[in-house]
């Protein structure tokens, strides 16, 4: 959906169309934050062990990780990736320990009259 808004001070991140406003689209974000391949999953080997005691000997590999789900705004989709690449990065998940991947999608929402 795009908002209308009028710019009170112009800063170098607002793309202004010529009548002083700018568009701004909102998004959602799906993240994955899951624990490096080459690193343990003491979560990850619990969940396995339980489901064999539960007999389902057919799953032989088990990853605990977080789902994260982030609405944002942004002027594009380009500045809607690198502010959440930055919350990735700086908040959502650890580098040392864990890998982040993400979809992002345009949220559409219907207006009823």
């Amino acid at each position: 959906m795009r908002v209308e808004r009028k710019i009170v001070s112009k800063s170098m991140d607002q793309s202004p169309v010529s009548d002083g406003y700018f568009s701004v689209m909102k998004y959602r974000a799906d993240i994955n934050v899951m624990p490096l391949k080459e690193l343990l999953d003491p979560q990850g080997k619990a969940v396995l062990h339980g489901l064999d005691s539960l007999n389902l000997r057919n799953v032989s590999n088990v990853r605990i990780g977080k789902h994260i789900m982030v609405e944002l705004e942004a002027n594009g989709e380009d500045e809607a990736r690198q502010q959440v690449e930055t919350a990735c990065k700086k908040l959502l998940a650890n580098p040392v320990m864990e890998y982040f991947e993400f979809n992002l999608t345009p949220i559409e929402e219907s207006v009823s009259a």
